[in-house]
């Protein structure tokens, strides 16, 4: 994407600085502990069950702490609403060291709610 942006705007004769900061490196900015790594165990054993036992179309995640399939479809339906301002939200922001990026001018924006629209590959 960087370089054809770059190659774009050369054969367009305009000068262009690009930075490029790859979205992955703020996912995860601190090393994963042992119940992270159990639970992606986890998670990805049954994921390779569920594939090997013929289903299609599915993710696994846990409800109720037990190991379930879920259907894409219902993943993705709708539009997921979260408070950016939850304090659950905001542990899971600590716990994961990502930024929060709320301040006092857009923290209550929208009525602090943000919409979410959750898509498959």
């Amino acid at each position: 994407l960087k370089d054809g942006i770059t190659n774009f705007c050369k054969s367009k004769g305009m000068d262009l600085t690009l930075k490029y900061i790859d979205p992955t490196y703020m996912i995860r900015s601190i090393p994963a502990n042992s119940v992270d790594r159990e639970m992606c165990a986890s998670l990805a054993q049954h994921a390779v069950h569920g594939m090997m036992a013929g289903f299609t179309g599915f993710s696994t995640g846990f409800i109720n702490l037990r190991t379930c399939y879920i259907p894409l479809s219902e993943i993705t339906k709708g539009l997921r609403r979260i408070l950016p301002t939850d304090h659950d939200w905001q542990r899971l922001l600590a716990s994961t060291g990502q930024p929060s990026f709320l301040n006092g001018e857009n923290a209550n924006e929208h009525g602090g709610e943000c919409n979410i629209k959750i898509t498959t590959m």
